[in-house]
C-alpha cells in the first residue's frame, strides 16, 4: 500500500480498532486521560494543542505496543504521530512519485520496528528514516549507472582503457586504507571514507553493540568525523612528500 493510502486509512482504522485501544488503556498509565482511540489519535497528531513533550511520552507508549505486537492501530497511530515528518521526506526519496511513496512507506515501517522506545523518539526515527532513505537512493543511483544503453554497447563506444589509471588508482587507495587503518580506531575511518557507512551510521552501530546512550552516541559520531577529517589531512600531507620526492 503507498504512503498516501496508508494516511487516507488512519481514522478508520482507529475507529474500527476501538476494542483493542480499551484493553490497553486499562494497562497503559499514559492512555488513561484518552477514553476512546479517535481521542488519542487527536493527541498525538502534528497539529495538536499537546506539549511536545507530552506528545512524545504518548508516542513512545505506542511504539511499545506496536514493537509489542505490530497491531494495525499502533500503525495508524505512529503513522499520524509523525504525518509531517512522512509526507517532508517524500520529498527526499529517489525515483517517481509512486517510488517516492512506497520508499518511505517501508523506511517508515522498518524505524518504528527498530529504534528505542526509551529514546526521543522524535529525534531517532526520523534519523532511522532518513539512513534507510540515503541507503535505497544510493542503491538506485547506481543501478541507474550500471545500466548501458543498448547503442552503447557497441565497439565504437566503448571506453578506452587508457581512459582511467583504475589499476594504479586501486593500489594508492589500498595503500592510504592500510595506513590509516593501523591508527587507533583506523578502521572506522576507513569504511567512512570508503563510503561504506557514514560516521553516523557507524557511530550507531558502534552504539547498539554496547547499549550506548543518544547522548554518547552523538560524541562517537564526532569523533569519529574528527579522527576522518585528520586521517584526510595527514593522508595528503604524505601523499605531497611523497610527490615532492619523485620529483627530485
Amino acid at each position: 500500500m503507498s504512503l498516501s493510502a496508508l494516511l487516507a486509512s488512519v481514522p478508520a482504522t482507529v475507529r474500527r480498532h476501538e476494542a483493542t485501544f480499551q484493553r490497553a488503556r486499562a494497562a497503559e498509565p499514559a492512555f488513561e486521560r484518552y477514553a476512546t482511540a479517535s481521542a488519542l489519535l487527536d493527541a498525538v497528531t502534528p497539529r495538536s494543542a499537546l506539549p511536545i513533550a507530552e506528545r512524545q511520552v504518548l508516542v513512545a507508549a505506542i511504539l511499545r505496543r506496536h514493537q509489542a505486537g505490530g497491531h494495525p492501530l499502533w500503525q495508524a497511530l505512529l503513522l499520524r504521530a509523525f504525518e509531517v515528518l512522512l509526507l517532508a521526506m517524500r520529498r527526499r526519496a529517489h525515483g517517481d512519485a509512486d517510488e517516492r511513496e512506497q520508499q518511505v512507506a517501508l523506511a517508515f515501517l522498518r524505524a518504528v520496528g527498530r529504534v528505542r522506545p526509551h529514546e526521543p523518539v522524535f529525534a531517532t526515527v526520523p534519523r532511522a528514516m532518513a539512513r534507510t532513505l540515503r541507503s535505497a537512493t544510493r542503491a538506485a543511483i547506481r543501478a541507474e549507472a550500471d545500466h548501458v544503453p543498448f547503442d552503447e554497447e557497441s565497439l565504437e563506444h566503448a571506453p578506452s582503457p587508457h581512459a582511467e589509471p583504475t589499476p594504479y588508482v586501486a593500489c594508492l587507495a589500498r595503500e592510504i586504507a592500510e595506513r590509516v587503518a593501523r591508527r587507533p580506531g583506523g578502521e572506522d575511518v576507513v569504511r567512512v571514507l570508503a563510503g561504506i557507512e557514514t560516521a553516523a551510521e557507524r557511530a550507531e552501530r558502534l552504539a547498539a553493540s554496547t547499549r550506548a546512550s543518544a547522548e554518547e552516541e552523538q560524541a562517537a559520531g564526532s569523533r569519529l568525523r574528527q579522527r576522518t577529517r585528520r586521517a584526510l589531512r595527514e593522508v595528503r600531507a604524505e601523499l605531497a612528500v611523497d610527490d615532492d620526492a619523485g620529483s627530485e
